[in-house]
């Protein structure tokens, strides 16, 4: 919330990755003010049920950057066309991937990496097998789950 990714990108991932489950625009608020209010929520209720629990902020891991740049660079080759919620409101597939560039290079690959699995989802895009086993790789060296990278196998 207070990097310096623009709260347009901000706003477009959040949309991407819920494809529009809950829409910003319908409550009048932007990406970084949403996120705000979620945090704000959370510190209130972990006041009341755990009050000396102390947040951290995950340190950054910009070892795979690159890796995964890669990786969302492979798949805007291949969705130039595609839409997240193409029938209500699209969000062109080469915007939302321009700002997970943004938070691959400017935030962190891993958060930049965990969107872009569900922005896949967004998208429908079919995966090959040598996609989803890199996929899988790389969700392994952030310490994923198995849960994490089957939700983009469609």
């Amino acid at each position: 919330m207070e990097s310096d990714l623009p709260t347009d990108a901000i706003t477009t991932l959040w949309l991407a990755a819920t494809r529009r489950g809950f829409d910003l625009d319908h409550f009048a608020v932007d990406g970084r003010d949403w996120l705000r209010q979620i945090a704000e929520a959370c510190e209130e209720r972990l006041h009341d049920v755990a009050p000396t629990y102390t947040p951290a902020v995950p340190t950054a891991r910009p070892g795979l950057m690159q890796e995964v740049l890669r990786e969302l660079r492979e798949v805007t080759l291949v969705c130039a066309d595609k839409a997240v919620s193409p029938d209500w409101r699209p969000i062109p597939a080469t915007t939302v991937l321009a700002s997970l560039e943004q938070v691959i290079t400017q935030v962190d690959p891993d958060l930049g990496f965990r969107l872009f699995l569900r922005v896949l989802v967004g998208l429908s895009l079919p995966l090959t097998e040598e996609q989803y086993a890199q996929y899988e790789a790389i969700g392994a060296r952030f310490g994923y789950g198995e849960h994490h990278v089957p939700q983009c196998r469609t």
